[in-house]
C-alpha cells in the first residue's frame, strides 16, 4: 500500500488516502492541479488574454492560419507578398529608379526599370524653329556639318531615316546623316545616303535597328564630294532665336543648339563639342524616323 498526497506549494495540505501500489486516481490528479492553478496569480488562461507583453520563448514562427507570417526572417528592403496559406514572402530589393511591377496573375511582382512608351514613326521637332524652309546645308562644302538639336519624345527603334529635297535641282552626290547624343560624345546613328539628284523628292536611308531613347539629340548633315542640294529644314531666325543675341547660341558657357562645325572633308566626327558649334546657321534638317 502507498499513501498519496500533495501540497500546492503554499502550505495547504491535501487529503491523503491509501492506494494500491502504482495506482493514481484521475480525481486525485485533477484536484491537485486545480488547487495549484488557484494559487498562481496572473496566469494566461484559455480564450482571450490581455496581459501578454512578450513571447521571447516562442521559437517557431506562427503560421498564417495562426495570425503570423510563417517566416522567421524577411529580406531587407523587400516588399511583403501574400502566399495564400503559405508563409508570407518578401520580394528582392529594387535599385534606384525601379518600380514594383506586376508579372501577371499568380506570379510575384518584382522591381523593374520603368518601361518607356515606344513608337514606330516619328518626325522629331527641333528645340526651336519653324518648318518647310529650303536651305542648302553647308553651302555644299564637304568640310562643314550643319547641326541642330531635336527632341525625341518617345523611344523608337530606327530602321529608316528620311528627308526631302526642295525645288532646286541638286548636284548629284551623297550625304552623311549623323545623330549624336545631347552631350555630343556618342554617335547614335551614322549613315550615308544613296545618290541625291532630284528636286522635290523624299530620300530614305536604311539604319541598322538603332534604339533612340526619349531625349534630346543633335542631327548633323554634311555633303560628300561636290554634292549640293536644297533640303527642307527647320529655321529659327526670329527673336529670341536669331543668331544675334539668340537663346539658341548666345548664352555664355552653355551649349549651342544649332549651327555649323568644321570637319575633315566628307568625314563626320566621332564626337562633337556642343559649346564649340558656330552659331551662324539657323537651320536644322527635317527628318522622319521609322521602325
Amino acid at each position: 500500500m502507498a499513501t498519496f498526497g500533495s501540497q500546492a506549494g503554499v502550505g495547504s495540505a491535501v487529503a491523503t488516502a491509501e492506494l494500491e501500489d502504482g495506482a493514481v486516481t484521475d480525481a486525485k490528479v485533477s484536484a491537485t492541479a486545480a488547487i495549484a492553478r488557484s494559487k498562481l496569480d496572473s496566469v494566461a488562461a484559455s480564450g482571450a488574454n490581455s496581459d501578454i507583453t512578450s513571447l521571447s520563448g516562442l521559437t517557431t514562427p506562427l503560421s498564417v492560419a495562426q495570425g503570423g507570417i510563417g517566416a522567421a526572417t524577411l529580406g531587407d528592403a523587400g516588399v511583403l507578398v501574400g502566399n495564400g496559406t503559405g508563409a508570407v514572402q518578401a520580394t528582392a530589393a529594387g535599385t534606384a529608379g525601379q518600380v514594383l511591377t506586376s508579372n501577371g496573375a499568380g506570379v510575384d511582382p518584382t522591381f523593374q526599370a520603368v518601361s518607356a512608351a515606344t513608337v514606330v514613326t516619328l518626325i522629331p521637332k527641333p528645340v526651336c524653329g519653324e518648318a518647310e524652309t529650303p536651305g542648302q546645308p553647308a553651302s555644299g562644302a564637304n568640310t562643314e556639318m550643319w547641326l541642330g538639336q531635336i527632341i525625341v519624345p518617345f523611344k523608337i527603334v530606327v530602321n529608316k531615316i528620311s528627308f526631302r529635297t526642295g525645288t532646286t535641282s541638286p548636284t548629284s552626290g551623297t550625304w552623311d546623316l549623323t545623330i549624336y547624343s545631347e552631350d555630343g560624345q556618342t554617335q547614335k546613328i551614322a549613315v550615308t545616303t544613296g545618290t541625291v539628284d532630284t528636286a522635290d523628292t523624299i530620300y530614305t536611308t536604311a539604319v541598322a535597328g538603332v534604339t533612340l531613347e526619349a531625349g534630346i539629340y543633335y542631327i548633323g548633315i554634311n555633303a560628300n564630294g561636290t554634292a549640293t542640294a536644297d533640303l527642307l529644314t527647320w529655321t529659327n531666325t526670329l527673336k529670341p532665336f536669331s543668331t544675334a543675341a539668340g537663346l539658341t547660341g548666345d548664352v555664355a558657357s552653355e551649349p549651342v543648339l544649332v549651327g555649323i562645325i568644321t570637319i575633315t572633308a566628307g568625314t563626320p566626327p566621332a564626337t562633337i563639342t556642343p559649346g564649340s558649334i558656330t552659331d551662324t546657321a539657323s537651320r536644322t534638317l527635317i527628318i522622319r524616323l521609322d521602325n
